[in-house]
């Protein structure tokens, strides 16, 4: 397949592009998202008396988030929009229609019927960012729709990348190059098959790079034309690596979450007050 060109405007379908068309919904939740509220049962082992904890458990949390501060995960966008407090009447047919506006879309989870929410993940971040600001606080059928950025599973982060996990970003290793290894060189030769959102280097190694593509699909399609092609005198070496806002965004989560841990324990030793999380940790 030839190098996908970029002149048509953002949001335009190309003959023949792999990038035209919307899947079908398939009945599973997007990569790495489920619905909240989704636990399993406890396990309600036998036993003679009655089993006392080590400590009392506080009635409710002692972790209090700051109420005015914004979600960490809306201040960095990824493909994938939660979307809660959906009416039930809502058509789903013609609420998919509206979101398919703002992008191509990947895949399509819902439960409005029953709990009147929904997962809807976009090839394009830029897709994701559009729905996000235009349907957030939409009044319909008396409901005002709540939509946020998925925040992703730390599990599933830790597995490796691959093309299915609708990430935007390839790790660049050239090997054995006669030639300067630049960003501007980089760029040339990777814009062809989509925008580019990012270029950065790997721990200082000139000849490595990651480069960040605003749309998953420009991702894969740089991968299967360029992988072990001659470049700059010697061979590209590429392979999928999750974004860096997923990276972000779980570590984040893995500090919040750590925090509140402590504090509850420290509540229930009654060694201290719970301490307030940092500023830029606070949800």
């Amino acid at each position: 397949m030839p190098p996908m060109p970029w002149g048509m405007p953002f949001g335009m379908p190309m003959p023949g592009s792999p990038y035209n068309g919307t899947p079908p919904y398939n009945g599973t939740p997007p990569y790495g998202a489920s619905p909240p509220g989704d636990r399993r049962r406890p396990d309600r082992r036998g036993g003679r008396g009655r089993r006392t904890p080590a400590h009392p458990r506080p009635s409710k949390s002692v972790y209090q988030p700051d109420p005015n501060a914004d979600r960490p995960e809306d201040s960095k966008p990824c493909r994938t929009l939660f979307v809660r407090n959906v009416a039930f009447e809502v058509n789903v047919d013609q609420f998919r229609e509206e979101f398919a506006e703002f992008g191509a879309i990947k895949t399509w989870f819902d439960l409005i019927q029953r709990r009147g929410l929904l997962f809807v993940t976009y090839f394009d971040t830029r897709a994701a960012e559009r729905a996000k600001e235009y349907m957030n606080q939409r009044k319909m059928y008396g409901r005002i729709l709540d939509v946020h950025y998925s925040l992703p599973k730390e599990e599933d982060q830790q597995q490796h990348c691959d093309r299915e996990k609708n990430q935007g970003t390839l790790f660049v290793l050239v090997r054995n190059a006669t030639e300067p290894i630049t960003d501007e060189a980089m760029r040339t030769h990777f814009s062809p098959f989509g925008e580019i959102r990012e270029i950065r280097t790997y721990k200082d190694k000139a000849n490595t790079r990651f480069i960040e593509y605003w749309d998953s699909r420009a991702c894969v399609a740089a991968h299967d034309q360029l992988n072990q092609t001659p470049f700059l005198g010697g061979e590209l070496q590429l392979k999928f690596a999750w974004d860096l806002a997923t990276v972000s965004l779980v570590t984040d989560a893995r500090n919040r979450s750590e925090a509140k841990a402590a504090a509850e324990a420290r509540a229930r030793d009654g060694t201290a007050e719970p301490a307030p999380l940092p500023e830029h940790q606070a949800i």
